[in-house]
């Protein structure tokens, strides 16, 4: 008896506490207005940090393109956030990754426009504008922007143009000048390391016009195989033999009607007896008359003259651009050898200016 008492008394316990449970569990809390304002503050503020993180995730892992995507979808949900001119740079600086140089020099000028001149933002968009323009060979634009600069960076980049060029003399110029405002032994060393290529490509042996015109006077094609262009030097000399063996085949003799001599007129023996001739005009008398002339001509002309027009105008042609290509192959050997001495000494050494980042670190 006392133990069902004991239970029924736990029971009723059970009940009153589960009872206040349930009514304290749904009876919402107060919140006033500015609670509700600052968890939706926190809200955004996480979502921006997030957008952010991935932008800068993308970029550093290389994904240039969702990055862009990312950028743009930032830049719709947060208009004016005081980051936008980094996450322009950013956009500007995917758009270069992805050699869509023309509108990076746009994004970079965006970017630039939005801050003071004394930030790292701007300083980091003049920098890569001029990059860009080097990158994309637009050298003209770039001597227009860096004009007179002491910018040690814009004069690095005039020195690789410059070389790009062949220009060597003012090449060394804007490098000693580079090297007097970096004023750091790092720089030096790698300034230094470009002098010696400069003089050695200015050694190289040059291919002369005047030994290009002899050569393709002697031999058909003779001017391309001086400039190591082997492929066209050797289809010039094939077409040349061509055309001599055509005129060759067809010098034939040919008589008035339709009559062909392969043998001179002078040794045609005639099978008549009533026979007159002179110089290349035959007549025939009496009953021999069927025909009463023959007239032979040749067709050596008439078949000669278009293959001699065409192989003057493939020799005369040939070799007015052999001429035209001594230049050019000189540049290519320049510029071959450049490339090869600055695979390790690239302009990509000298960029290493701060630039804006969308992570603290």
């Amino acid at each position: 008896m006392n133990g069902g008492i004991f239970f029924m008394r736990i029971n009723i316990l059970s009940s009153i506490f589960i009872f206040f449970g349930v009514a304290i569990a749904q009876q919402s809390p107060y919140r006033s207005a500015d609670d509700i304002k600052q968890e939706w503050v926190d809200h955004t503020s996480h979502q921006r940090g997030e957008l952010v993180s991935f932008c800068d995730f993308l970029f550093q892992e290389g994904h240039y393109e969702r990055c862009l995507l990312s950028c743009f979808q930032f830049m719709y949900r947060f208009p004016g956030d005081p980051i936008e001119p980094v996450i322009l740079y950013h956009i500007a600086r995917s758009y270069e990754e992805m050699e869509n140089y023309d509108l990076a020099l746009t994004y970079y000028k965006r970017s630039k426009d939005s801050v003071n001149k004394n930030t790292i933002v701007y300083s980091a968009c003049q920098k890569r504008e001029a990059y860009v323009l080097f990158k994309a060979k637009k050298y003209e634009a770039l001597f227009a922007l860096t004009e007179k600069t002491k910018n040690p960076y814009y004069l690095i980049f005039r020195s690789y143009a410059l070389i790009d060029q062949m220009d060597w003399g003012e090449a060394r110029q804007n490098l000693l000048a580079a090297k007097k405002q970096f004023n750091h032994a790092h720089y030096s060393r790698l300034i230094d390391s470009l002098f010696p290529i400069i003089n050695q490509v200015q050694e190289l042996p040059q291919k002369k016009k005047v030994w290009v015109a002899i050569s393709g006077a002697l031999l058909p094609g003779g001017g391309h195989l001086m400039l190591d262009d082997n492929f066209d030097g050797a289809g010039i000399f094939f077409s040349m033999a061509t055309i001599r063996m055509m005129m060759i085949l067809n010098n034939i003799t040919l008589a008035d009607g339709e009559l062909y001599y392969q043998q001179s007129p002078k040794v045609i023996q005639p099978m008549v007896t009533n026979f007159k001739g002179e110089k290349n005009v035959f007549n025939l008398y009496g009953g021999d008359e069927i025909p009463s002339s023959i007239q032979l001509k040749s067709t050596e002309l008439k078949y000669a003259l278009p293959p001699i027009i065409i192989g003057l105008g493939i020799y005369g042609g040939s070799l007015w651009q052999a001429l035209d290509q001594t230049q050019e192959s000189n540049r290519d050997i320049a510029q071959n050898f450049i490339l090869e001495k600055l695979a390790n000494r690239s302009v990509k050494l000298f960029i290493d200016f701060k630039e804006p980042l969308l992570i603290k670190k």
